[in-house]
C-alpha cells in the first residue's frame, strides 16, 4: 500500500500502514470505513496496565492493533477516519484517511463520511492503484 500526504506540513515520520494496525490498517483488514475517537480512548487508558487490560478484554482492534509504545506514539491524533478505496471491479486498493487533534463527535457525521467516501470513489475510478 502506498502512502501519499496531502498538505503543506513537512512529514515528521514515515508511515507504512500494516494490515490491522492503526485506523488505516483496520480499514484495510475489514475492508470498510473506520473512525476512532482516539482522544476518548487515550483519556481512559492512562498507563500500560490499563491499556493491556483493555486490549485483553476487548481485542486488538479496540486499541487500533497497537502495542502500548505505538499507542503512545499516535495518541496525539485525537480523531482518525478512514474509508476504503476500491477500483472499478470493487477490489480494495487502499484507504483515504484524515486525522485531527480533537472533535471526533463533530466529525463523525454523515456529511463528513460522504465527502471522504466520495474522494475514495474518485481515486478508485481514476486508477489510483496504478499511480
Amino acid at each position: 500500500m502506498a502512502t501519499y500526504r496531502l498538505g503543506v506540513s513537512p512529514v515528521t515520520r514515515k508511515l507504512r500502514p500494516a494490515r490491522g494496525v492503526g485506523v488505516v490498517g483496520l480499514c484495510w483488514k475489514h475492508d470498510r470505513e473506520f473512525g476512532v475517537n482516539v482522544e476518548r480512548l487515550v483519556a481512559g487508558l492512562l498507563d500500560e496496565a490499563a491499556f493491556d487490560a483493555y486490549r485483553e478484554k476487548e481485542d486488538a482492534d479496540a486499541v487500533m492493533g497497537f502495542s502500548w509504545v505505538e499507542f503512545q506514539r499516535y495518541a496525539h491524533r485525537g480523531a482518525v477516519f478512514a474509508s476504503p478505496v476500491r477500483n472499478a471491479r470493487s477490489r480494495f486498493t487502499g484507504c483515504v484517511s484524515f486525522d485531527v487533534a480533537h472533535g471526533y463527535d463533530d466529525l463523525d457525521v454523515q456529511r463528513v463520511w460522504h465527502v471522504l467516501n466520495s474522494l475514495s470513489f474518485v481515486l478508485g475510478q481514476d486508477g489510483f492503484e496504478n499511480a
